[in-house]
């Protein structure tokens, strides 16, 4: 029988589950692998858990009810359920506010919300200027939407930050390359 060993950080949180919120980093150390998405859109009840455990790892209470099955069943109205949430949230501590945009920003990625990602770490990035992973995801998601310029100027500014930050570099050649 086989174990897996599982790792947690500082924060309780399980190493992989940290490792799936940077698709960079498993693209780039794990090529041959796939990475599953944050949130499974066909069960898009299971968003307002996804939504509780960010907040459990970042010591909010981020808890959005509804029973209105048009909602849960719905998972683009769920997105916007969850994102006019968000929003109108009072966070007091601007650092935890620009994680917890950074972190929500990879969830709707996987909705398939790719202008809400780019919003969340817009507003991310607007606190923390130089958050190299808010930056990287953002590269990543501009990326994955076939703008390469904005994704590369995304790498650039982490270039600016770590000169030989390995992601920006591999992503950014990555787009070039695709670029011609």
């Amino acid at each position: 029988f086989w174990w897996k060993c599982e790792v947690f950080d500082w924060t309780g949180s399980k190493f992989l589950d940290s490792l799936w919120e940077q698709p960079s980093i498993c693209q780039t150390y794990f090529p041959n692998e796939k990475i599953p998405p944050l949130f499974n859109p066909k069960e898009p009840e299971n968003a307002i858990d996804f939504i509780s455990n960010l907040g459990e790892k970042t010591g909010l209470e981020l808890k959005f009810k509804t029973n209105d099955k048009s909602i849960l069943g719905n998972t683009h109205k769920l997105a916007e359920f969850i994102k006019s949430n968000l929003l109108s949230m009072k966070i007091a501590d601007p650092n935890i506010k620009s994680l917890v945009y950074s972190k929500i920003s990879m969830f709707f990625f996987s909705m398939k919300k790719p202008d809400d990602a780019i919003l969340f770490l817009n507003k991310s990035l607007s606190i923390t200027p130089n958050n190299i992973d808010a930056l990287l995801n953002k590269g990543y998601i501009l990326e994955k939407s076939g703008k390469y310029e904005e994704s590369n100027m995304c790498y650039d500014t982490v270039l600016k930050i770590d000169k030989s930050n390995k992601l920006a570099l591999n992503n950014k050649s990555s787009n070039m390359n695709k670029q011609g």
